[in-house]
């Protein structure tokens, strides 16, 4: 009698498992959800159509604002801002940039962002559990979700905040003189 447990019989199914991975990871229902794309037609460097629509949705909350996808002018700042958050993903270092784009795939297929805490397809998920989502990430025991949290969220509030025209209706008097020199160089994707 052959015991389930041999080193062969474990060996073999571990074959099997990387031969369906591909097919697995590839299948629609795992793959990013259908969502509208604020910036269909705009071209970006590092973010994709799967990764705008993600971020279309946390960007509200991330930022402290009300944004209505439906509505002309808060879909051109949504555009701006991806624009403005492109950029900055293009002056980061290869080694954080591909962290980040890796941390905005987990999020976009369902598999992987129900495992990482959010049940609810993104665009049918409440302002509720959108912000729950966060706030569990903020406030993880994981030091990973709480750095992929920060970054996410930083990010986006400096290609939000670091355009004057946003910052301005909070009284912001913008940085400081002496470090908007190397401001500049992070807005360039703004224009």
């Amino acid at each position: 009698m052959v015991s389930p447990h041999t080193r062969r019989v474990f060996l073999t199914y571990g074959a099997q498992s990387l031969v369906a991975m591909p097919t697995l990871l590839t299948s629609p229902w795992l793959l990013a959800e259908d969502l509208p794309d604020p910036a269909a037609d705009v071209t970006f460097i590092h973010l994709r159509p799967h990764y705008n629509k993600v971020l279309s949705i946390l960007m509200p909350m991330a930022l402290g604002v009300e944004l209505n996808s439906s509505d002309p002018e808060d879909q051109k700042l949504m555009v701006i801002t991806l624009k403005g958050l492109d950029h900055l993903i293009d002056c980061l270092s290869e080694r954080n940039r591909e962290d980040l784009l890796l941390l905005l795939d987990l999020l976009s297929m369902p598999l992987t962002r129900t495992l990482l805490g959010l049940w609810t397809q993104w665009e049918k998920a409440s302002r509720e559990e959108v912000e729950g989502f966060l706030d569990q990430w903020e406030r993880s025991t994981m030091s990973l979700k709480r750095f992929g949290y920060q970054s996410l969220m930083q990010l986006m509030e400096f290609a939000f905040y670091g355009r004057p025209e946003h910052a301005a209706p909070l009284r912001y008097p913008g940085p400081p003189a002496a470090i908007q020199p190397f401001l500049k160089r992070f807005q360039k994707g703004d224009h």
